[in-house]
């Protein structure tokens, strides 16, 4: 019986060719390895992926299901991750149009924001400018008020003074 035993674990790209003696008296001598280390770290990857894993499952399946005599087909197995991503897939959908419609509604309150900003300033000057009218029709008020009070004042002294000179003279003058 020869065994392919590879006893170089190192794999430096060599095989030792030391025969191996076991106490029942076989002798296993090294055989040369169908593959290289390329292909066989190839083959490995590729049985080892998630894809192949898949298909051998299923091929297993399917043969049993055939050697058993079983007329349907097995239902195939639902892959978790496609549905999640499905999920997944609808709830970022969801998300987008809901931040879409948030975006438009942020647009709508800027532009009437903008419009009640524009609306306040014009507002604010034209406050402005009636304080700035009000004071100045104070002012003249005030300015024709005091006016007024010195002319009336002014009257009044001419008045009594013009009075008092008119009885002096009326008791001093013979009429």
């Amino acid at each position: 019986m020869i065994y392919n035993y590879p006893y170089n674990v190192k794999r430096e790209g060599t095989m030792d060719t030391k025969e191996i003696k076991l106490a029942d008296g076989k002798i296993l001598t090294p055989v040369k390895p169908l593959l290289s280390d390329e292909q066989m770290q190839k083959a490995s990857k590729t049985t080892n992926s998630p894809e192949y894993q898949n298909y051998a499952a299923n091929q297993m399946k399917e043969r049993l299901y055939k050697n058993l005599g079983f007329n349907e087909k097995p239902e195939q197995p639902k892959n978790v991750m496609v549905e999640k991503q499905s999920e997944t897939n609808k709830l970022l959908e969801s998300t987008n149009e809901q931040i879409l419609e948030l975006q438009n509604q942020l647009k709508d309150s800027k532009v009437q924001l903008k419009q009640a900003n524009d609306k306040l300033a014009s507002q604010t000057l034209v406050i402005k400018q009636l304080k700035a009218d009000l004071k100045e029709e104070s002012e003249k008020a005030s300015k024709v008020s005091v006016k007024d009070l010195v002319l009336i004042l002014i009257g009044a002294i001419l008045g009594a003074v013009a009075t008092e000179l008119i009885s002096f003279l009326s008791t001093k003058l013979p009429l």
